[in-house]
């Protein structure tokens, strides 16, 4: 039976087995994707985010710029447990309609996925 180290942080427990184990149970993985469609960066994120979420991890996505003409193919992963939120000024300014299962937001929403996460990737 592994040994697990208990942190609390103000909002909730976390788990972290012994690090002798070299795993890490549970992690907040924030992912940025700033390029369009046509880019690789869209497929890596998915299956990046599929990972991670297989893993048992939590996922937030936040498309800006470009980013915003790939929600129709991340919408997705909220469905499989991840957030995702797109910046509502650029999705307007491309004159984007709401896609469901993307939640409309701002910098705000991204910069308290900074704050919140574990770890923080940005394509584009």
């Amino acid at each position: 039976m592994a040994a697990y180290i208990v942190e609390y942080t103000s909002r909730e427990y976390r788990l972290y087995p012994d690090r002798q184990l070299g795993r890490l149970s549970y992690m907040k993985l924030a992912i940025l994707l700033t390029s369009g469609f046509e880019a690789q960066d869209r497929r890596t994120v998915v299956r990046l985010a599929e990972a991670a979420l297989g893993l048992g991890h939590q996922v937030s996505l936040f498309l800006m710029a470009d980013g915003v003409y790939c929600a129709p193919f991340v919408a997705g992963l909220s469905t499989k447990g991840a957030l995702v939120v797109w910046c509502g000024h650029n999705a307007r300014q491309r004159g984007l309609p709401g896609v469901p299962n993307v939640h409309d937001g701002s910098q705000y929403d991204w910069a308290c996925m900074v704050a919140e996460a574990d770890r923080v990737l940005s394509f584009g």
